[in-house]
């Protein structure tokens, strides 16, 4: 079952030589990071309009591999593992996990951060910005003290006791692959670092 639960936590690359003020005060490097956050913005929120659509996961943790595809439709979504041995859905509030032959359930609040909906919505909470890299990508610069803060909010109870211990160590990074014409969202990316480098985990979500 730690599987499950870790995978519920789930640049502009160039230097300016003399940056020049247009007429509303703004650099140019400070004109071309504004207009490149919009267009991401704008293909993040055109995913989070729509109301249903399939997608594929895939978890990457210590040299193995678990691939699932799943639905969203709404709100609520499912995920399910390509072998068939786990499947995890929303209803509501509430999360149903079936795993060999037996059913759990926990809150939406206690399941975290899981659906590509789940991480678009938080990204929109704590991007700094967002810096191209090669073929369309964008690495997401965030808080990471504020990422830890939601992320908190999310999985503690009201007792204040977390599923699982999180660390002022973890290190979360975010990349968004847009298609070329720059308005579609195709990918998202991202790799969790901890402790200890052999536990780093990274999940793609692709479209």
């Amino acid at each position: 079952m730690y599987w499950v639960l870790s995978l519920l936590l789930f640049i502009f690359l160039g230097v300016c030589s003399g940056d020049y003020l247009d007429h509303t005060g703004r650099s140019d490097h400070q004109a071309v990071q504004e207009r490149e956050d919009q267009r991401v913005i704008s293909a993040i929120n055109c995913k989070l309009k729509e109301s249903a659509y399939s997608y594929r996961l895939t978890v990457k943790q210590s040299g193995q591999v678990r691939a699932f595809t799943g639905q969203q439709q709404g709100e609520n979504w499912m995920i399910q593992e390509s072998e068939k041995k786990l499947k995890m859905e929303r209803k509501g509030n509430h999360i149903l996990i079936h795993v060999a032959g037996k059913e759990e359930e926990m809150t939406a609040k206690q399941a975290g951060v899981i659906s590509p909906r789940d991480h678009l919505q938080l990204i929109k909470e704590i991007a700094k910005s967002y810096h191209p890299v090669n073929g369309g990508a964008f690495n997401v610069e965030i808080d990471q003290h504020k990422w830890l803060e939601k992320l908190k909010e999310r999985l503690y109870l009201e007792e204040e006791t977390p599923l699982f211990a999180l660390s002022e160590k973890m290190q979360v990074n975010y990349r968004l692959l847009l298609a070329q014409n720059g308005t579609k969202l195709k990918k998202i990316t991202l790799t969790i670092k901890g402790y200890d480098p052999d536990q780093e985990q990274v999940l793609t979500y692709s479209f």
